[in-house]
């Protein structure tokens, strides 16, 4: 197992989220899984390692743009004080708080910011939520690649 994913864990997850992911797991090919993983093990371990370097900064900073139902901010133990900034369309945002509702809070200042990306008036919400755009950051747009 790469990495825990707190959306999808038997021991807390609701029993339709549990059995609506058996169905996406029987309909596509076990590699694509694999694959996905792999992509997200190597990402969080870039995330990690950036974190590290900039240690000394205050606040490391992630950016995830098309954040979907990424729960890296949940997953990975980044230093209190970081901030994780996830930026995706309003309705995305607003399930994603319905799932992580009943989950603890993240160790990091997670911040959420419901805009499209195709638009400039994300850039503005960012720094409105605090983003320091003269402090280092690690930016992410694996949700837009796929």
């Amino acid at each position: 197992q790469l990495y825990d994913d707190p959306l999808f864990d038997p021991r807390t997850a609701p029993p339709e989220r549990l059995e609506a992911l058996k169905v996406v797991e029987s309909r596509c090919r076990p590699e694509r899984f694999a694959r996905m993983a792999l992509r997200t093990s190597l990402v969080d371990d870039m995330i990690l390692r950036s974190a590290w370097l900039h240690r000394s900064m205050s606040p490391v900073q992630v950016v995830l743009l098309g954040a979907g139902l990424d729960m890296r901010a949940y997953r990975l133990n980044l230093a209190t004080g970081s901030r994780f900034f996830e930026v995706d369309l309003p309705p995305v945002m607003r399930y994603k708080e319905t799932l992580v509702s009943h989950l603890p809070s993240p160790g990091c200042e997670r911040r959420c910011i419901s805009s499209d990306v195709r638009c400039g008036e994300w850039s503005s919400l960012l720094q409105a939520q605090g983003f320091e755009s003269l402090s280092p950051s690690t930016w992410i747009l694996e949700g837009l690649c796929m």
